[in-house]
């Protein structure tokens, strides 16, 4: 089953399309940023607000960092990423109608470095829900 498109924006990175969107989340008191490939294989969720050493996404897709996953739930430590460049001629941030949200720290730049890490082949250190080493 497809992605619905209404209200997301499109991410054209390589030779795979992403949606990516924020909206208040009934998991988390504050707005989530969304990210997910066309085929659903990689689905990732950022809690917008994070700041220090305990900033962390979750991963609920197949494939996270080039590698087949369970699928389940995931806490993922999340590395200080820049606003990113702006986006080249091959990725396509086309903007869709979406509903006025409250300011986020989201650009499209960040989408791209997380994007980036996410599709990487490096390591990702696991966490627990509220940021801390799994094995503390």
């Amino acid at each position: 089953m497809a992605i619905a498109k209404k209200h997301k924006r499109t991410l054209v990175y390589g030779d795979s399309t992403y949606y990516w969107w924020v909206k208040r989340d009934d998991d988390y008191d504050r707005p989530v940023l969304h990210i997910a490939s066309e085929d659903k294989g990689l689905i990732v969720l950022y809690p917008t607000e994070q700041h220090g050493e305990r900033r962390y996404l979750v991963s609920i897709g197949r494939v996270f960092k080039n590698r087949t996953t369970s699928g389940c739930w995931q806490r993922y430590r999340i590395p200080k990423l820049g606003a990113g460049k702006e986006p080249d001629a091959g990725q396509d941030t086309e903007k869709a109608d979406e509903p006025v949200m409250e300011d986020f720290p989201v650009t499209p730049g960040f989408v791209v470095s997380l994007l980036g890490w996410c599709l990487d082949d490096g390591d990702a250190e696991s966490v627990t829900w509220n940021g801390r080493d799994i094995w503390l």
